[in-house]
């Protein structure tokens, strides 16, 4: 998924009318990630992410809810209200969002935080099934913490692990704030497993978050 990419057929994707003016509207949104990214700059140059300083972000992104239909500004938007929902960030929490701080800061293009550069399987699997099938789940998702994600798919009647792909594995499902140099984190591993089994025949398909989603209906 391109993450500048809009719907403005009808409504959006995220229920949101359509545009009169997209071209203009991108080059506000564009320009608005721009001053987002220095304000992540901005929080990140003592090495802490303060409460306060998470408030001021959220605070940032509600203000400017005109681009609830640009797709990484909606899932940012959806995991930063789901963080601070019971007024709490806990040490996982935080970790993540100085994470997703690192990659916003980084400049104009957010591909970076998305995992269209992956090595994902092309044509996505169509449909995606659940019952029975194994779900291998890494990376950070837009969607929620990893445990949630994991819940749905058992939902669903499929099975869900986050620990290292095998033969068995029927799906390797990577989150959303996933980032071009996978293969120096830590969950680069799973997916140079994932794509060791595929060259030895075995039938194990990587997809996106966003591919996923849109089979669980969130």
């Amino acid at each position: 998924m391109n993450p500048h990419q809009h719907d403005f057929d009808g409504t959006d994707g995220h229920g949101q009318p359509r545009i009169p003016f997209p071209a203009q509207h991108l080059n506000n949104a564009a320009k608005a990630l721009q001053e987002l990214s220095s304000i992540c700059t901005g929080i990140l140059c003592d090495g802490q992410v303060s409460d306060a300083e998470i408030q001021y972000f959220k605070d940032w992104i509600e203000r400017h809810s005109q681009f609830g239909n640009v797709s990484w500004f909606a899932d940012l938007r959806r995991r930063l209200r789901e963080i601070c929902l019971d007024g709490v960030v806990d040490e996982g929490e935080r970790s993540e969002l100085r994470e997703i701080m690192e990659k916003l800061r980084g400049g104009s293009d957010l591909n970076v935080t998305y995992s269209t550069p992956l090595p994902l399987d092309r044509p996505a699997p169509n449909p995606l099934l659940f019952e029975g099938r194994q779900f291998c789940v890494t990376g950070k998702f837009a969607f929620g913490k990893r445990a949630k994600v994991m819940e749905l798919i058992r939902a669903k009647g499929g099975i869900p692990f986050d620990t290292t792909p095998s033969q068995t594995t029927n799906y390797l499902l990577i989150g959303t704030f996933a980032s071009r140099d996978w293969i120096e984190q830590s969950y680069g591993r799973k997916i140079e497993k994932a794509m060791a089994l595929k060259g030895q025949g075995f039938p194990i398909q990587i997809v996106a978050e966003e591919h996923w989603r849109g089979f669980v209906g969130v």
